[in-house]
Protein backbone atom coordinates (compact mmCIF):
# COMPACT_ATOMS: atom_id res chain seq x y z
CA UNK A 1 0.00 0.00 0.00
CA UNK A 2 1.34 3.69 -1.19
CA UNK A 3 1.73 5.86 2.42
CA UNK A 4 -1.24 8.11 2.71
CA UNK A 5 -3.10 10.18 5.40
CA UNK A 6 -6.37 11.08 3.57
CA UNK A 7 -9.27 9.19 4.07
CA UNK A 8 -10.81 6.74 1.39
CA UNK A 9 -14.15 7.98 -0.65
CA UNK A 10 -13.84 5.43 -3.94
CA UNK A 11 -12.16 2.05 -3.74
CA UNK A 12 -11.11 0.81 -7.31
CA UNK A 13 -11.63 -3.14 -7.56
CA UNK A 14 -9.47 -5.42 -10.08
CA UNK A 15 -11.17 -8.61 -10.34
CA UNK A 16 -9.16 -11.54 -11.18
CA UNK A 17 -6.83 -12.36 -8.20
CA UNK A 18 -7.97 -9.77 -6.19
CA UNK A 19 -11.79 -9.41 -5.87
CA UNK A 20 -12.07 -13.35 -6.38
CA UNK A 21 -9.76 -16.33 -6.71
CA UNK A 22 -9.07 -17.33 -10.17
CA UNK A 23 -8.98 -15.90 -14.05
CA UNK A 24 -12.42 -15.72 -15.18
CA UNK A 25 -11.48 -16.25 -18.85
CA UNK A 26 -8.95 -19.00 -17.74
CA UNK A 27 -11.10 -21.38 -16.06
CA UNK A 28 -13.46 -18.97 -14.23
CA UNK A 29 -13.19 -17.85 -10.89
CA UNK A 30 -14.30 -18.35 -6.81
CA UNK A 31 -15.71 -15.48 -5.12
CA UNK A 32 -14.35 -14.57 -1.62
CA UNK A 33 -17.01 -14.11 1.07
CA UNK A 34 -14.70 -11.38 2.11
CA UNK A 35 -14.53 -8.89 -0.57
CA UNK A 36 -18.61 -9.37 -0.89
CA UNK A 37 -18.93 -8.58 2.60
CA UNK A 38 -16.72 -5.75 2.50
CA UNK A 39 -18.12 -3.84 -0.33
CA UNK A 40 -21.55 -3.80 1.51
CA UNK A 41 -19.88 -2.60 4.39
CA UNK A 42 -17.45 0.17 2.98
CA UNK A 43 -20.89 1.64 0.80
CA UNK A 44 -22.53 1.71 4.80
CA UNK A 45 -19.66 3.92 5.63
CA UNK A 46 -20.44 6.43 2.61
CA UNK A 47 -17.47 4.76 0.46
CA UNK A 48 -18.15 3.53 -2.56
CA UNK A 49 -16.88 0.58 -4.86
CA UNK A 50 -15.91 0.71 -8.92
CA UNK A 51 -14.37 -1.91 -11.30
CA UNK A 52 -11.64 -1.38 -13.61
CA UNK A 53 -10.71 -5.15 -15.17
CA UNK A 54 -9.39 -7.11 -18.25
CA UNK A 55 -12.41 -8.93 -18.53
CA UNK A 56 -15.40 -9.30 -20.97
CA UNK A 57 -18.53 -6.94 -19.36
CA UNK A 58 -21.10 -9.46 -20.50
CA UNK A 59 -18.98 -12.17 -18.42
CA UNK A 60 -18.71 -10.46 -15.13
CA UNK A 61 -21.94 -9.00 -14.62
CA UNK A 62 -23.57 -12.38 -14.07
CA UNK A 63 -21.19 -13.32 -11.56
CA UNK A 64 -21.90 -10.45 -9.70
CA UNK A 65 -25.49 -10.26 -9.99
CA UNK A 66 -25.60 -13.89 -8.62
CA UNK A 67 -23.28 -12.97 -5.65
CA UNK A 68 -25.78 -10.18 -4.56
CA UNK A 69 -22.82 -7.58 -5.48
CA UNK A 70 -23.35 -5.82 -8.48
CA UNK A 71 -25.74 -3.06 -8.09
CA UNK A 72 -22.79 -2.10 -4.97
CA UNK A 73 -20.09 -0.94 -7.60
CA UNK A 74 -20.67 2.64 -9.77
CA UNK A 75 -19.22 3.36 -13.17
CA UNK A 76 -17.58 -0.25 -14.07
CA UNK A 77 -15.00 -0.12 -16.42
CA UNK A 78 -14.28 -3.76 -17.58
CA UNK A 79 -12.62 -4.09 -20.90
CA UNK A 80 -9.46 -4.75 -22.79
CA UNK A 81 -8.16 -1.69 -22.59
CA UNK A 82 -4.85 -0.55 -20.23
CA UNK A 83 -6.01 0.42 -17.04
CA UNK A 84 -3.85 3.59 -16.45
CA UNK A 85 -6.22 5.96 -19.00
CA UNK A 86 -9.49 4.15 -17.62
CA UNK A 87 -8.87 4.86 -14.05
CA UNK A 88 -7.91 8.65 -15.19
CA UNK A 89 -11.06 8.67 -16.74
CA UNK A 90 -12.77 7.33 -14.18
CA UNK A 91 -10.98 9.66 -11.74
CA UNK A 92 -12.41 12.87 -14.04
CA UNK A 93 -15.71 11.11 -14.36
CA UNK A 94 -16.33 11.02 -10.20
CA UNK A 95 -14.50 14.52 -9.72
CA UNK A 96 -12.98 12.95 -6.20
CA UNK A 97 -9.68 14.24 -5.74
CA UNK A 98 -7.23 11.22 -6.32
CA UNK A 99 -6.02 10.74 -3.09
CA UNK A 100 -9.14 9.63 -2.09
CA UNK A 101 -9.62 7.48 -4.45
CA UNK A 102 -7.47 3.59 -3.62
CA UNK A 103 -6.69 1.29 -6.76
CA UNK A 104 -6.45 -2.56 -5.66
CA UNK A 105 -4.73 -5.54 -8.01
CA UNK A 106 -2.62 -8.01 -7.70
CA UNK A 107 -0.21 -7.11 -10.66
CA UNK A 108 2.78 -4.71 -9.43
CA UNK A 109 2.66 -3.25 -13.45
CA UNK A 110 -1.13 -2.39 -13.40
CA UNK A 111 -0.43 -0.33 -9.85
CA UNK A 112 2.69 1.72 -11.56
CA UNK A 113 0.63 2.63 -14.81
CA UNK A 114 -2.44 3.89 -12.65
CA UNK A 115 0.19 5.57 -10.25
CA UNK A 116 1.63 7.77 -13.24
CA UNK A 117 -1.19 8.34 -15.18
CA UNK A 118 -3.02 9.50 -12.06
CA UNK A 119 -0.71 10.94 -9.70
CA UNK A 120 -1.61 11.18 -6.08
CA UNK A 121 -3.93 7.60 -5.87
CA UNK A 122 -3.79 5.28 -3.39
CA UNK A 123 -2.74 1.76 -4.77
CA UNK A 124 -2.46 -1.33 -2.92
CA UNK A 125 -1.60 -4.97 -3.60
CA UNK A 126 -4.71 -7.56 -2.58
CA UNK A 127 -2.80 -8.78 0.06
CA UNK A 128 -3.95 -5.08 1.83
CA UNK A 129 -7.63 -6.45 1.37
CA UNK A 130 -8.34 -8.26 5.00
CA UNK A 131 -6.94 -4.99 6.84
CA UNK A 132 -9.53 -2.80 5.36
CA UNK A 133 -12.26 -3.23 7.53
CA UNK A 134 -10.85 -1.93 10.43
CA UNK A 135 -7.89 0.55 8.82
CA UNK A 136 -8.25 4.13 9.96
CA UNK A 137 -8.93 5.63 6.53
CA UNK A 138 -12.11 3.34 5.86
CA UNK A 139 -13.92 4.60 8.76
CA UNK A 140 -16.03 6.46 6.59
CA UNK A 141 -19.06 8.06 8.53
CA UNK A 142 -22.65 5.97 8.88
CA UNK A 143 -24.48 5.59 5.85
CA UNK A 144 -26.58 2.44 6.81
CA UNK A 145 -29.44 3.96 3.86
CA UNK A 146 -26.60 4.07 1.16
CA UNK A 147 -27.76 7.12 0.71
CA UNK A 148 -24.07 7.89 -0.99
CA UNK A 149 -23.93 5.32 -3.28
CA UNK A 150 -27.87 5.98 -4.62
CA UNK A 151 -26.39 9.36 -5.33
CA UNK A 152 -23.79 7.73 -7.14
CA UNK A 153 -25.61 5.24 -9.29
CA UNK A 154 -28.16 8.55 -10.17
CA UNK A 155 -24.67 10.09 -11.51
CA UNK A 156 -23.73 6.92 -13.64
CA UNK A 157 -27.17 6.78 -15.27
CA UNK A 158 -27.18 10.72 -15.78
CA UNK A 159 -23.62 10.27 -16.96
CA UNK A 160 -24.73 7.40 -19.65
CA UNK A 161 -27.51 9.77 -20.89
CA UNK A 162 -25.03 12.45 -21.31
CA UNK A 163 -22.44 10.90 -22.78
CA UNK A 164 -24.79 9.76 -25.72
CA UNK A 165 -26.56 13.06 -26.22
CA UNK A 166 -23.53 14.25 -27.99
CA UNK A 167 -20.51 17.05 -27.66
CA UNK A 168 -23.52 19.90 -26.97
CA UNK A 169 -25.52 18.95 -24.32
CA UNK A 170 -27.50 21.99 -23.65
CA UNK A 171 -30.60 19.97 -25.32
CA UNK A 172 -29.79 17.14 -22.72
CA UNK A 173 -29.51 19.78 -19.71
CA UNK A 174 -32.61 21.30 -20.58
CA UNK A 175 -34.20 17.94 -20.76
CA UNK A 176 -32.90 17.26 -17.45
CA UNK A 177 -35.33 19.74 -15.76
CA UNK A 178 -32.86 20.69 -12.69
CA UNK A 179 -34.08 22.27 -9.62
CA UNK A 180 -32.71 23.93 -6.94
CA UNK A 181 -34.21 24.17 -3.35
CA UNK A 182 -32.38 26.78 -1.03
CA UNK A 183 -32.29 25.46 2.54
CA UNK A 184 -31.92 28.19 4.93
CA UNK A 185 -32.18 25.75 8.18
CA UNK A 186 -28.40 25.36 8.05
CA UNK A 187 -28.23 24.80 11.64
CA UNK A 188 -30.60 21.94 11.11
CA UNK A 189 -28.10 20.21 8.96
CA UNK A 190 -24.97 21.96 10.03
CA UNK A 191 -22.19 19.18 10.01
CA UNK A 192 -23.13 18.80 6.00
CA UNK A 193 -22.29 22.24 6.06
CA UNK A 194 -18.72 21.80 7.63
CA UNK A 195 -18.33 18.72 5.47
CA UNK A 196 -18.98 20.75 2.27
CA UNK A 197 -16.36 23.75 3.27
CA UNK A 198 -13.44 21.35 4.77
CA UNK A 199 -13.73 18.25 2.47
CA UNK A 200 -14.45 20.37 -1.47
CA UNK A 201 -11.98 21.18 -3.44
CA UNK A 202 -12.67 21.56 -7.43
CA UNK A 203 -15.78 23.38 -6.62
CA UNK A 204 -15.09 25.35 -3.85
CA UNK A 205 -13.90 28.74 -4.74
CA UNK A 206 -13.58 30.37 -1.48
CA UNK A 207 -11.58 26.91 0.71
CA UNK A 208 -12.18 29.40 3.50
CA UNK A 209 -11.83 25.87 6.12
CA UNK A 210 -12.95 25.61 9.48
CA UNK A 211 -11.17 23.92 12.44
CA UNK A 212 -11.17 20.25 12.12
CA UNK A 213 -12.45 19.50 15.24
CA UNK A 214 -16.12 19.24 14.54
CA UNK A 215 -17.68 21.55 18.12
CA UNK A 216 -15.19 24.04 17.09
CA UNK A 217 -15.85 24.06 13.30
CA UNK A 218 -19.91 24.41 13.99
CA UNK A 219 -19.02 27.26 16.52
CA UNK A 220 -17.09 29.49 14.49
CA UNK A 221 -19.53 28.86 11.67
CA UNK A 222 -22.76 29.80 13.55
CA UNK A 223 -20.50 32.71 14.36
CA UNK A 224 -19.98 33.98 11.05
CA UNK A 225 -23.58 33.23 10.26
CA UNK A 226 -25.43 35.14 13.27
CA UNK A 227 -24.70 38.82 12.18
CA UNK A 228 -27.59 40.59 10.91
CA UNK A 229 -25.59 41.29 7.50
CA UNK A 230 -25.87 37.72 6.58
CA UNK A 231 -27.76 35.49 4.71
CA UNK A 232 -26.77 31.33 3.93
CA UNK A 233 -28.21 28.48 2.31
CA UNK A 234 -27.54 25.05 1.66
CA UNK A 235 -28.23 23.99 -1.63
CA UNK A 236 -30.51 20.49 -2.93
CA UNK A 237 -30.08 19.81 -6.24
CA UNK A 238 -33.02 17.78 -7.96
CA UNK A 239 -33.41 16.57 -11.44
CA UNK A 240 -35.61 14.10 -13.42
CA UNK A 241 -32.84 11.10 -12.66
CA UNK A 242 -33.62 11.82 -8.78
CA UNK A 243 -32.32 13.97 -5.50
CA UNK A 244 -28.60 14.34 -5.63
CA UNK A 245 -28.80 15.84 -1.56
CA UNK A 246 -27.17 19.10 -0.23
CA UNK A 247 -24.74 19.32 -2.53
CA UNK A 248 -23.34 23.24 -2.19
CA UNK A 249 -23.57 26.10 0.61
CA UNK A 250 -22.93 29.33 0.59
CA UNK A 251 -22.42 32.29 3.14
CA UNK A 252 -23.33 35.90 1.91
CA UNK A 253 -22.58 38.97 3.82
CA UNK A 254 -24.03 42.50 2.72
CA UNK A 255 -21.28 44.54 3.49
CA UNK A 256 -20.70 48.19 4.40
CA UNK A 257 -17.47 49.59 3.53
CA UNK A 258 -18.14 49.25 -0.31
CA UNK A 259 -20.92 49.75 -3.10
CA UNK A 260 -22.04 48.26 -6.14
CA UNK A 261 -24.07 50.90 -8.07
CA UNK A 262 -27.83 49.04 -7.86
CA UNK A 263 -27.57 46.81 -5.04
CA UNK A 264 -25.93 46.63 -1.36
CA UNK A 265 -21.91 45.10 -1.71
CA UNK A 266 -22.03 42.02 -0.93
CA UNK A 267 -19.32 39.28 -0.31
CA UNK A 268 -18.88 35.37 -0.10
CA UNK A 269 -17.71 33.84 2.89
CA UNK A 270 -18.15 30.65 1.78
CA UNK A 271 -19.32 29.56 -1.88
CA UNK A 272 -18.35 25.69 -2.41
CA UNK A 273 -20.40 22.76 -3.86
CA UNK A 274 -19.85 18.91 -4.49
CA UNK A 275 -18.60 17.88 -7.62
CA UNK A 276 -21.62 15.45 -8.07
CA UNK A 277 -23.50 18.04 -10.08
CA UNK A 278 -20.29 19.34 -12.25
CA UNK A 279 -21.27 19.98 -15.98
CA UNK A 280 -25.39 20.92 -14.51
CA UNK A 281 -23.40 24.37 -14.27
CA UNK A 282 -25.94 24.91 -10.87
CA UNK A 283 -22.46 27.14 -9.11
CA UNK A 284 -22.52 29.54 -12.03
CA UNK A 285 -26.34 30.09 -12.22
CA UNK A 286 -26.86 30.18 -8.21
CA UNK A 287 -23.79 32.97 -8.49
CA UNK A 288 -25.49 35.02 -10.95
CA UNK A 289 -28.90 34.64 -9.04
CA UNK A 290 -26.70 36.18 -5.93
CA UNK A 291 -25.72 38.91 -8.39
CA UNK A 292 -22.10 37.84 -8.98
CA UNK A 293 -20.87 39.47 -5.10
CA UNK A 294 -17.83 39.78 -4.63
CA UNK A 295 -15.67 36.76 -4.44
CA UNK A 296 -11.55 35.88 -3.48
CA UNK A 297 -11.20 32.63 -5.29
CA UNK A 298 -8.70 30.73 -3.65
CA UNK A 299 -6.57 27.75 -5.54
CA UNK A 300 -7.54 25.95 -8.35
CA UNK A 301 -11.77 25.43 -9.48
CA UNK A 302 -12.85 23.65 -12.62
CA UNK A 303 -15.67 25.99 -13.25
CA UNK A 304 -15.53 29.60 -14.54
CA UNK A 305 -18.54 31.48 -12.40
CA UNK A 306 -17.82 34.69 -14.93
CA UNK A 307 -18.38 32.70 -18.37
CA UNK A 308 -20.78 34.74 -20.89
CA UNK A 309 -23.14 31.42 -21.43
CA UNK A 310 -27.04 31.44 -21.00
CA UNK A 311 -28.24 29.31 -18.52
CA UNK A 312 -31.42 28.52 -18.94
CA UNK A 313 -31.97 25.21 -17.92
CA UNK A 314 -31.92 25.18 -13.88
CA UNK A 315 -35.12 26.94 -11.70
CA UNK A 316 -35.90 26.86 -8.04
CA UNK A 317 -37.43 24.35 -6.60
CA UNK A 318 -41.08 25.77 -4.45
CA UNK A 319 -39.23 27.00 -0.98
CA UNK A 320 -41.67 26.17 0.65
CA UNK A 321 -42.46 23.06 -0.56
CA UNK A 322 -40.15 19.49 -0.99
CA UNK A 323 -37.51 20.29 -3.47
CA UNK A 324 -39.26 18.36 -6.16
CA UNK A 325 -42.16 20.85 -6.82
CA UNK A 326 -41.53 24.22 -8.97
CA UNK A 327 -41.39 27.47 -7.47
CA UNK A 328 -44.78 29.86 -7.62
CA UNK A 329 -44.02 32.75 -8.96
CA UNK A 330 -44.84 35.96 -6.26
CA UNK A 331 -45.04 38.86 -8.98
CA UNK A 332 -42.83 39.02 -12.28
CA UNK A 333 -40.63 41.70 -10.97
CA UNK A 334 -39.76 43.27 -7.34
CA UNK A 335 -38.86 46.01 -6.45
CA UNK A 336 -37.57 46.99 -2.57
CA UNK A 337 -36.17 49.50 -0.78
CA UNK A 338 -35.58 50.39 2.37
CA UNK A 339 -32.66 49.80 5.19
CA UNK A 340 -30.74 47.29 6.51
CA UNK A 341 -33.86 44.27 6.33
CA UNK A 342 -34.52 44.57 2.86
CA UNK A 343 -31.54 43.54 1.43
CA UNK A 344 -32.06 40.28 3.45
CA UNK A 345 -35.71 39.78 2.65
CA UNK A 346 -35.02 40.50 -0.93
CA UNK A 347 -32.68 38.01 -1.14
CA UNK A 348 -35.03 35.04 -0.22
CA UNK A 349 -37.70 36.68 -1.76
CA UNK A 350 -35.53 36.54 -5.37
CA UNK A 351 -36.28 32.81 -6.00
CA UNK A 352 -39.76 33.70 -6.77
CA UNK A 353 -39.49 36.18 -9.46
CA UNK A 354 -38.16 36.64 -12.95
CA UNK A 355 -36.15 40.38 -11.92
CA UNK A 356 -35.23 42.02 -8.71
CA UNK A 357 -34.35 45.58 -8.15
CA UNK A 358 -33.09 46.61 -4.89
CA UNK A 359 -32.01 49.78 -3.06
CA UNK A 360 -30.79 50.43 0.53
CA UNK A 361 -29.13 52.13 3.02
CA UNK A 362 -25.51 52.01 2.13
CA UNK A 363 -21.90 53.27 3.56
CA UNK A 364 -19.19 54.48 1.34
CA UNK A 365 -16.53 55.80 2.64
CA UNK A 366 -17.46 55.19 6.07
CA UNK A 367 -20.46 57.35 5.23
CA UNK A 368 -23.91 56.15 6.19
CA UNK A 369 -26.16 56.92 3.95
CA UNK A 370 -30.04 56.60 5.16
CA UNK A 371 -32.77 55.70 2.15
CA UNK A 372 -35.71 54.24 4.55
CA UNK A 373 -37.80 56.92 4.27
CA UNK A 374 -41.00 57.78 2.20
CA UNK A 375 -39.06 61.11 2.11
CA UNK A 376 -35.85 60.06 1.02
CA UNK A 377 -37.66 57.83 -2.20
CA UNK A 378 -40.29 61.08 -2.95
CA UNK A 379 -37.10 63.32 -2.93
CA UNK A 380 -35.48 61.20 -5.39
CA UNK A 381 -37.68 62.16 -8.38
CA UNK A 382 -37.15 65.46 -7.95
CA UNK A 383 -33.24 65.08 -8.11
CA UNK A 384 -32.65 63.71 -11.74
CA UNK A 385 -30.71 66.41 -12.76
CA UNK A 386 -27.77 67.82 -14.41
CA UNK A 387 -27.41 69.93 -10.72
CA UNK A 388 -27.99 66.74 -8.84
CA UNK A 389 -25.42 64.70 -10.43
CA UNK A 390 -23.26 68.03 -9.74
CA UNK A 391 -24.03 67.36 -6.35
CA UNK A 392 -23.40 63.28 -6.28
CA UNK A 393 -19.66 64.05 -7.48
CA UNK A 394 -19.27 66.44 -4.55
CA UNK A 395 -20.85 64.10 -1.87
CA UNK A 396 -19.30 61.13 -2.95
CA UNK A 397 -22.57 59.66 -4.06
CA UNK A 398 -23.86 57.29 -6.43
CA UNK A 399 -26.20 58.84 -8.83
CA UNK A 400 -27.81 56.52 -10.55
CA UNK A 401 -28.80 54.93 -6.74
CA UNK A 402 -29.88 59.00 -5.33
CA UNK A 403 -31.64 60.05 -8.38
CA UNK A 404 -34.31 57.80 -10.13
CA UNK A 405 -37.72 56.86 -10.84
CA UNK A 406 -38.05 53.39 -9.37
CA UNK A 407 -41.95 52.93 -10.83
CA UNK A 408 -41.21 53.79 -14.32
CA UNK A 409 -41.54 50.57 -16.51
CA UNK A 410 -42.85 48.69 -13.97
CA UNK A 411 -44.45 45.36 -15.94
CA UNK A 412 -48.09 44.44 -14.27
CA UNK A 413 -47.85 42.90 -11.34
CA UNK A 414 -45.00 44.13 -10.25
CA UNK A 415 -44.39 43.82 -6.31
CA UNK A 416 -42.67 46.58 -4.87
CA UNK A 417 -41.97 46.14 -0.85
CA UNK A 418 -40.94 49.07 1.38
CA UNK A 419 -38.93 49.29 4.89
CA UNK A 420 -39.44 53.05 5.89
CA UNK A 421 -37.89 52.60 9.06
CA UNK A 422 -36.37 56.15 9.47
CA UNK A 423 -39.51 57.51 9.44
CA UNK A 424 -40.30 55.41 12.77
CA UNK A 425 -39.18 58.42 14.76
CA UNK A 426 -41.42 61.77 14.06
CA UNK A 427 -38.06 64.29 15.66
CA UNK A 428 -35.16 62.15 13.44
CA UNK A 429 -33.76 65.14 10.98
CA UNK A 430 -33.26 64.93 7.24
CA UNK A 431 -31.27 67.88 5.59
CA UNK A 432 -32.87 69.64 3.02
CA UNK A 433 -30.86 72.05 0.54
CA UNK A 434 -31.78 75.14 0.34
CA UNK A 435 -32.15 76.19 -3.38
CA UNK A 436 -33.22 72.87 -4.43
CA UNK A 437 -35.86 70.81 -1.78
CA UNK A 438 -33.61 67.40 -1.93
CA UNK A 439 -34.22 66.09 0.84
CA UNK A 440 -31.11 63.17 2.29
CA UNK A 441 -29.68 62.14 5.52
CA UNK A 442 -25.87 61.31 5.61
CA UNK A 443 -23.75 60.96 8.31
CA UNK A 444 -20.32 59.35 9.91
CA UNK A 445 -21.12 55.44 9.68
CA UNK A 446 -19.76 55.65 13.68
CA UNK A 447 -21.69 58.49 14.67
CA UNK A 448 -25.34 57.74 13.46
CA UNK A 449 -26.65 61.11 15.68
CA UNK A 450 -24.26 63.96 15.04
CA UNK A 451 -26.84 67.22 13.27
CA UNK A 452 -24.30 68.25 10.76
CA UNK A 453 -26.09 71.67 10.81
CA UNK A 454 -27.27 72.03 14.95
CA UNK A 455 -23.78 70.91 16.20
CA UNK A 456 -20.86 73.37 16.35
CA UNK A 457 -18.44 72.87 13.72
CA UNK A 458 -15.54 72.12 15.66
CA UNK A 459 -17.40 69.63 17.77
CA UNK A 460 -18.54 67.51 14.71
CA UNK A 461 -15.09 67.64 13.93
CA UNK A 462 -13.73 66.46 17.05
CA UNK A 463 -16.15 63.72 17.26
CA UNK A 464 -15.10 62.66 13.86
CA UNK A 465 -11.75 62.60 14.31
CA UNK A 466 -12.01 60.91 18.03
CA UNK A 467 -13.04 58.30 15.86
CA UNK A 468 -10.44 57.92 13.91
CA UNK A 469 -11.46 56.36 10.08
CA UNK A 470 -9.03 55.75 7.81
CA UNK A 471 -7.51 59.15 6.18
CA UNK A 472 -8.68 59.18 3.13
CA UNK A 473 -12.31 58.30 5.25
CA UNK A 474 -11.47 61.23 7.11
CA UNK A 475 -11.06 63.51 4.71
CA UNK A 476 -14.08 62.42 2.61
CA UNK A 477 -16.56 62.91 5.63
CA UNK A 478 -15.33 66.05 6.83
CA UNK A 479 -15.60 67.44 3.35
CA UNK A 480 -19.14 66.34 2.89
CA UNK A 481 -19.67 67.75 6.22
CA UNK A 482 -18.93 71.22 5.53
CA UNK A 483 -20.71 70.97 2.25
CA UNK A 484 -24.17 70.48 3.90
CA UNK A 485 -23.73 71.95 6.44
CA UNK A 486 -23.31 75.38 3.66
CA UNK A 487 -25.77 74.25 1.31
CA UNK A 488 -28.55 72.37 3.59
CA UNK A 489 -31.25 73.01 6.40
CA UNK A 490 -31.95 70.58 9.41
CA UNK A 491 -35.81 69.75 9.13
CA UNK A 492 -37.69 66.92 11.02
CA UNK A 493 -39.23 64.23 9.43
CA UNK A 494 -42.97 65.81 10.74
CA UNK A 495 -45.93 64.50 12.24
CA UNK A 496 -47.65 61.59 11.97
CA UNK A 497 -50.90 63.52 10.17
CA UNK A 498 -48.57 64.71 7.49
CA UNK A 499 -47.81 61.14 7.01
CA UNK A 500 -50.95 60.61 6.39
CA UNK A 501 -50.91 63.42 3.51
CA UNK A 502 -47.88 62.46 2.02
CA UNK A 503 -48.35 58.20 1.67
CA UNK A 504 -51.27 58.74 -0.84
CA UNK A 505 -49.64 61.11 -2.73
CA UNK A 506 -46.29 58.37 -2.59
CA UNK A 507 -48.42 55.66 -3.33
CA UNK A 508 -50.46 57.34 -6.66
CA UNK A 509 -46.84 56.83 -8.39
CA UNK A 510 -47.60 52.81 -7.66
CA UNK A 511 -48.21 51.71 -11.36
CA UNK A 512 -51.51 50.24 -12.48
CA UNK A 513 -51.45 46.58 -12.02
CA UNK A 514 -48.76 46.55 -9.13
CA UNK A 515 -49.33 45.99 -5.69
CA UNK A 516 -47.08 47.20 -2.30
CA UNK A 517 -46.19 45.49 0.76
CA UNK A 518 -45.12 48.03 3.73
CA UNK A 519 -42.34 46.60 6.40
CA UNK A 520 -42.97 47.00 10.12
CA UNK A 521 -40.47 46.41 12.74
CA UNK A 522 -40.70 45.45 16.35
CA UNK A 523 -41.17 48.05 18.96
CA UNK A 524 -39.01 46.22 21.52
CA UNK A 525 -35.78 46.36 21.45
CA UNK A 526 -33.09 44.67 23.61
CA UNK A 527 -31.69 47.03 26.40
CA UNK A 528 -29.62 46.31 29.43
CA UNK A 529 -30.45 42.98 29.36
CA UNK A 530 -34.02 43.03 28.90
CA UNK A 531 -36.13 44.65 26.54
CA UNK A 532 -37.66 48.35 25.63
CA UNK A 533 -40.71 49.24 24.03
CA UNK A 534 -40.26 51.94 21.60
CA UNK A 535 -43.50 54.04 22.11
CA UNK A 536 -42.97 55.85 18.58
CA UNK A 537 -42.66 52.71 16.76
CA UNK A 538 -45.90 51.22 17.19
CA UNK A 539 -47.44 55.01 16.27
CA UNK A 540 -45.18 54.65 13.48
CA UNK A 541 -46.81 51.19 13.03
CA UNK A 542 -50.43 52.14 13.65
CA UNK A 543 -50.07 54.99 11.06
CA UNK A 544 -48.67 53.01 8.50
CA UNK A 545 -51.27 50.34 8.98
CA UNK A 546 -54.68 52.46 8.64
CA UNK A 547 -53.27 54.03 5.78
CA UNK A 548 -52.63 50.50 4.15
CA UNK A 549 -56.41 49.41 4.83
CA UNK A 550 -57.77 52.22 2.97
CA UNK A 551 -55.87 50.32 -0.29
CA UNK A 552 -56.59 46.88 -1.72
CA UNK A 553 -53.73 46.88 -3.14
CA UNK A 554 -51.54 47.46 0.32
CA UNK A 555 -50.26 44.94 2.16
CA UNK A 556 -48.52 44.89 5.63
CA UNK A 557 -45.81 42.24 7.25
CA UNK A 558 -44.90 43.41 10.49
CA UNK A 559 -41.77 41.65 12.22
CA UNK A 560 -43.69 41.43 15.20
CA UNK A 561 -45.81 39.06 14.17
CA UNK A 562 -42.65 36.79 12.61
CA UNK A 563 -40.41 36.54 15.54
CA UNK A 564 -40.82 33.32 17.31
CA UNK A 565 -38.77 33.95 19.84
CA UNK A 566 -37.05 37.13 21.37
CA UNK A 567 -33.54 36.43 20.76
CA UNK A 568 -34.22 36.94 17.24
CA UNK A 569 -34.87 40.38 18.00
CA UNK A 570 -31.22 42.13 17.59
CA UNK A 571 -32.63 45.85 18.23
CA UNK A 572 -33.42 48.36 16.02
CA UNK A 573 -34.61 46.83 12.99
CA UNK A 574 -32.09 44.27 12.75
CA UNK A 575 -33.14 40.58 13.18
CA UNK A 576 -31.60 36.44 12.61
CA UNK A 577 -31.69 35.29 9.41
CA UNK A 578 -34.64 33.29 9.93
CA UNK A 579 -37.07 36.13 11.06
CA UNK A 580 -35.60 37.43 7.30
CA UNK A 581 -36.75 34.30 5.59
CA UNK A 582 -39.89 33.80 7.50
CA UNK A 583 -40.92 37.71 6.32
CA UNK A 584 -40.37 36.88 2.73
CA UNK A 585 -42.80 33.79 3.28
CA UNK A 586 -44.95 35.76 4.45
CA UNK A 587 -45.19 38.29 1.88
CA UNK A 588 -45.58 35.72 -0.27
CA UNK A 589 -48.89 34.77 1.32
CA UNK A 590 -49.93 38.45 1.94
CA UNK A 591 -49.51 39.35 -1.81
CA UNK A 592 -52.02 36.10 -2.69
CA UNK A 593 -54.99 38.50 -0.74
CA UNK A 594 -54.06 41.68 -2.61
CA UNK A 595 -55.39 43.06 -5.60
CA UNK A 596 -53.72 44.88 -8.32
CA UNK A 597 -53.86 48.36 -8.33
CA UNK A 598 -56.88 49.83 -10.15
Amino acid sequence: MTSATEAVRLVIWDLDETFWHGTLTEGGCRLREDTCALVKVLASRGIISSICSKNHFHDVKPVLENAGVWEYFVFPSINWEPKGPRIAALVETVQLRPQTIMFIDDNPMNLAEVSAAVPGIQVAKETFIPEIAGHPLFIGKDDAELSRLKQYKLLETRKRDESASGADTSDFLRASDIRVHLDIDVEARIDRAIELINRTNQLNFTKNRLPEDAVEAAAVLRRQMAVHNAVAGLVRVVDRYGDYGYVGFYLLHFGRNDHVSGDAPQTLVHYCFSCRTLGMHVEQWLYRWLRRPALTIVGEVVSNLFENREIDWVRFADPTESAGSIAALVAPEIRSYGGCEIHPVTHYLAGRTQAVRTIGNMVLNSNLVQLNSVYFICSALDRRTDDFMAECAILNLPYHDMAFDFFSDAPVGTLFVFGFGYDEHAWHQHYEHKQHGWRLKITPSMLPEVNYIKDSEDQVIEQIKAKKYAAEDERIIIDVFRHIRANYRSVPRGSDEYLHTLMPSFLDHIPVGCKVVFLLNEPEVPSDGGFTTRKWVINYNRTITEIANNYPFVGIVNFSDIIVDKSENEGWGHYKRAVYARAANQIATVVETLQGKL
